[in-house]
């Protein structure tokens, strides 16, 4: 980790050229926010992808290809920690799988909700 071998040298290097290949694989590009992962920029930056990335994913017309490939979950979570499907999107795309799922009667709660 960072805090055992500090920030700088062969370690710190590693670890952002690895970051920055995530940020390509993932998002598409490379661009000044993501310099900073920890920073509210980088957050709404990537959000922002994600999200415009959904709406070309579901989209009836495939006008724009998806920058990267992440995108966001169609939930939406409450502040008291209530998870729903964002309205009409119950269903991913293209299956009848539910987006928020259910209790298992095999597994713990902690592991299905």
């Amino acid at each position: 980790s960072i805090a055992e071998y500090g920030s700088s040298g062969i370690n710190a290097e590693y670890g952002g050229a690895f970051r920055k290949s995530l940020w390509l694989e993932h998002l598409g590009e490379l661009c000044e926010e993501y310099e900073n992962p920890g920073s509210i920029e980088c957050m709404r930056k990537v959000n922002e992808v994600a999200r415009s990335n959904w709406e070309k994913f579901v989209a009836d017309d495939y006008e724009e290809p998806m920058m990267g490939h992440l995108v966001t979950y169609p939930i939406s979570v409450g502040q008291d920690g209530s998870v729903e499907s964002l309205e009409g999107w119950e269903n991913f795309p293209d299956t009848e799988a539910p987006v928020v799922g259910g209790k298992s009667g095999v597994l713990v709660e902690k592991l299905t909700t």
